[in-house]
């Protein structure tokens, strides 16, 4: 459980005065406050956005509702968004943002939101403008190589993985140190369990946020510009296969990789489609 909301100087103090007694060591000169409670996090950042994470979060969250200058997610951030997951025959592709607070408006106005609520047409148009004013990082995860690792990894840990990728490099890139939302696909714990074995840097004090594509710019960029390399990787698909790939995981993607799977043989299947997928054995049945 995640909530956040932006307070004002007065509002900060008492706050900080409420938690002062579990207060953190605090190194991130973008933090004003730390604070851990048995089972909620307290995050307070330099631009006054007050943040809860866990089980607790909503409870703590409420005790300061009559009292929040600014319930809008108008704030600096990184978002990251994948797509592509769900797709038996097309890569995954992860895509982060930085936002800046100046620009919000202007990606609101030009209609910035979930790519899920945009035609892919609209979504060709938006990633040229949004990329004239966000700084960002992407991945492409081919099904080739998400067959040579899926022995190991399970999807969610792909995702944690591709993410945490990703941000770091942005992080790096532009030397960030404020707030980074992801759209929450499993727990903070289970998140960094998947990562435990990470030889690269870690990114930490992340905000999962469900859905969280409607509510924070960053992401929804995010979502359009990772919606705009996988169209376009799916162009390139089309034009080595000399064919159209059709996306998703249903009826017509069974019948269309079995066709090329009696056309090229089982080098189709280990290089385009997501192997482990139900798909798989219902085509190799037929």
């Amino acid at each position: 459980m995640n909530k956040s909301f932006i307070a004002d100087k007065s509002l900060i103090t008492n706050i900080i005065n409420y938690y002062w007694s579990f207060k953190e060591e605090n190194t991130n000169n973008n933090f004003l406050f730390k604070a851990k409670m048995p089972d909620c996090s307290l995050i307070i950042y330099s631009n006054g956005r007050v943040y809860f994470q866990g089980n607790n979060a909503e409870n703590e969250y409420l005790k300061w509702q009559g009292n929040i200058a600014d319930e809008s997610h108008y704030f600096s951030h990184i978002g990251s968004d994948e797509v592509g997951c769900g797709d038996y025959l097309a890569p995954i592709v992860v895509c982060c943002c930085y936002v800046k607070k100046e620009n919000i408006n202007y990606l609101k106005e030009i209609g910035v939101k979930d790519s899920k609520m945009l035609s892919d047409e609209t979504i060709l148009k938006l990633a040229p403008l949004i990329k004239s004013k966000v700084n960002y990082a992407y991945f492409i995860l081919t099904n080739k190589k998400y067959n040579e690792i899926t022995n190991e990894y399970n999807m969610n840990k792909i995702k944690a993985y591709l993410h945490n990728f990703v941000i770091a490099q942005l992080v790096k890139k532009i030397n960030y140190h404020g707030p980074i939302v992801i759209d929450k696909f499993c727990d903070e714990n289970l998140y960094y369990n998947y990562l435990k074995s990470y030889s690269n840097d870690i990114v930490r004090n992340i905000i999962f946020e469900c859905k969280a594509e409607n509510k924070y710019i960053g992401v929804a960029c995010g979502s359009i510009l990772a919606r705009n390399i996988f169209l376009n990787e799916i162009k390139k698909l089309n034009q080595q296969l000399n064919c159209t790939i059709p996306l998703g995981a249903g009826n017509n993607v069974d019948a269309f990789a079995l066709e090329m799977l009696q056309k090229n043989g089982p080098s189709f299947l280990e290089n385009y489609a997501k192997i482990n997928f139900k798909n798989t054995s219902k085509i190799i049945k037929d």
